[in-house]
């Protein structure tokens, strides 16, 4: 499972003792002499923001169209997506991406005590209530 899984809250499918770096259950290997090995990553909880500054501007595009995704899936009908002020570079990956997502209505600056234009707010388009065209209707 890769590193954008488990930042979405994907769970893993091992378990991981922190204490030690290690999967449960497994014994530890002597690391060959020299080799750099990552920690395993944490996973994060979906909230309705998300902060892009820990990302390469190489991952921005990737990492907004899971989001989405995932939001769109927990149900919100807004969120934050934090891209910095800076010379702008993010806003306008950010925006691209949700221009093309059709799933999103409307996006702005967000408000002063949320960020500004440092942040971006994203609406979704409010969701078919009713039941769904491929289950059969209700009985009379």
């Amino acid at each position: 499972m890769g590193w954008l899984s488990r930042l979405l809250g994907r769970p893993t499918s091992r378990a991981i003792d922190r204490s030690e770096g290690r999967e449960v259950g497994s014994e530890p290997e002597a690391e060959p002499e020299g080799e750099v090995v990552e920690p395993e990553a944490v996973e994060l909880p979906i909230e309705d923001s998300i902060d892009l500054h820990p990302f390469q501007p190489r991952e921005i595009k990737e990492v907004v169209a899971s989001y989405l995704d995932e939001a769109w899936e927990r149900g919100f009908s807004e969120v934050r997506i934090i891209h910095g002020r800076g010379i702008g570079q993010q806003r306008q990956t950010v925006r691209k991406v949700l221009e093309r997502d059709p799933r999103v209505v409307s996006f702005a600056d967000a408000g002063p005590e949320r960020g500004g234009w440092g942040a971006t707010l994203a609406r979704f388009a409010v969701r078919d209530s009713g039941p769904d065209e491929e289950q059969d209707p209700p009985a009379p």
